[in-house]
């Protein structure tokens, strides 16, 4: 069976559904810290496409991968990738409060700000990041991509210590001259 002309159609019904989910939205404001993360409909974007995957890869008629030991296995791996891909994304969380910020998934590493000794951002074509280095030489990188980025670049700058400051060129000239509303707080 040629699915080829139904795929206008998937399309055009997908991808507004997409955008609804990624929408950006505003930071959550909790006990005087900011917390940052990224959409948690891009979470469930990689779960669900990765399970369609599987099921591609397993329920097409002319697929063998059921009946084979080594596509059986092809088709865990892509599950278990889309189970922590999920995982990792809806977790990941960036908070900054007055004296630190820390960011990570299931285990935070945490820079305070008087111990920051670097702070950049490397622009890319699509996505950029900030890099913020400690003296003890921990690193955090907090990428483009997570929701209300202006307001957490413009957070972190206001922190650094004195003499220290985020790079205003590029993109990040908008993002630390920006002007947000109040952020939202959980409900």
């Amino acid at each position: 069976m040629n699915l080829a002309p139904l795929t206008p159609l998937v399309v055009s019904v997908a991808a507004p559904l997409v955008l609804a989910l990624t929408h950006r939205s505003r930071h959550l404001v909790e006990g005087g810290c900011s917390i940052y993360m990224w959409s948690r409909g891009l979470a469930y974007f990689i779960l669900v496409g990765y399970l369609i995957l599987v099921f591609v890869l397993g329920f097409l008629p002319q697929s063998r991968a059921i009946d084979d030991p080594a596509g059986r296995a092809v088709m865990l791996a892509f599950a278990t990738i889309g189970a922590l891909g999920f995982a990792y994304t809806y977790r990941y969380r960036i908070i900054v409060n007055d004296a630190e910020v820390r960011a990570g998934a299931f285990s935070l590493r945490t820079v305070k700000f008087a111990d920051v000794t670097e702070a950049r951002f490397i622009q890319g074509q699509r996505s950029g990041q900030i890099i913020l280095r400690s003296k003890s030489g921990l690193t955090i990188n907090i990428w483009e991509t997570i929701n209300d980025f202006g307001s957490c670049a413009r957070a972190i700058n206001a922190r650094l210590p004195e003499g220290l400051s985020l790079p205003g060129e590029g993109r990040m000239t908008s993002y630390l001259h920006e002007k947000g509303g109040p952020p939202r707080g959980k409900h």
